[in-house]
């Protein structure tokens, strides 16, 4: 007897639940046995999860960003110097650890060349950012091996530049690769800043024209193209 009026005191003593919005909410839509409501509520929570996920990200990612400091180049090509991937990634690693992130690359075939994009992750959530890379054609100084390396390298080095925003002191010219982008940087720029669906497909048709010659070029405007569309779909254009 004495042990029961022990465990009773016990369960006394025990911190009440704190029964949230969220908690009450899931509870009437449990009792409710609505399985269309529980669906809905069941999507409407990972949308929001999603938000609050992307919100941290971005939090994080503008303090981490704060301390990158200018990229400097180290190593010659061809055409002049530039930034090599080993020694960006030497100096921003250690920073990108400190914060909590991580990145990792995937590549993609396409026509005249490959998509190589950097996925940054922090937090459960995710950021791709694509680079395109035309196809390097082999030649007697470099085997289609040593080609496919090349363009590798070079999708990794810009799409870390580009993905975590990073300054490179001077001009960074990589050869022929780095004139294809200088062709097309102008016409990027000009549809980062359309607003309207309509704005969007003329500066894109307009673009498409001006580059005819440079299928590269071509295949940057694009993937700037599908990235403004995706960003006015969605409501989140600047």
């Amino acid at each position: 007897m004495s042990e029961l009026f022990e465990e009773a005191k016990k369960e006394e003593n025990l911190p009440a639940v704190v029964q949230t919005q969220e908690d009450r909410l899931l509870e009437k839509v449990l009792t409710s046995g609505n399985i269309e409501v529980l669906e809905r509520y069941i999507a409407l929570r990972a949308t929001e999860q999603e938000r609050e996920a992307r919100i941290a990200f971005e939090k994080a990612f503008s303090v981490m960003h704060a301390e990158f400091p200018e990229i400097r180049k180290t190593k010659k090509g061809h055409t002049g110097m530039y930034a090599p991937l080993e020694e960006i990634q030497r100096v921003i690693n250690p920073i990108i650890k400190k914060h909590g992130f991580a990145y990792w690359w995937t590549s993609e075939k396409v026509d005249g060349g490959i998509l190589e994009y950097i996925v940054i992750s922090f937090g459960g959530y995710s950021k791709k950012s694509p680079c395109y890379v035309p196809t390097i054609q082999s030649n007697n100084a470099t085997n289609p091996a040593q080609a496919i390396g090349s363009m590798q390298s070079y999708g990794r080095r810009y799409s870390i530049i580009d993905g975590f925003g990073l300054t490179v002191v001077g001009e960074d010219d990589d050869g022929s690769l780095g004139k294809i982008e200088d062709e097309a940087a102008p016409f990027i720029e000009q549809i980062k800043k359309c607003t309207t669906m309509e704005a969007l497909r003329t500066t894109y048709v307009k673009a498409l024209e001006m580059t005819a010659k440079n299928k590269a070029a071509q295949g940057l405007i694009a993937l700037a193209k599908d990235a403004k569309q995706r960003e006015l779909k969605n409501g989140t254009a600047q």
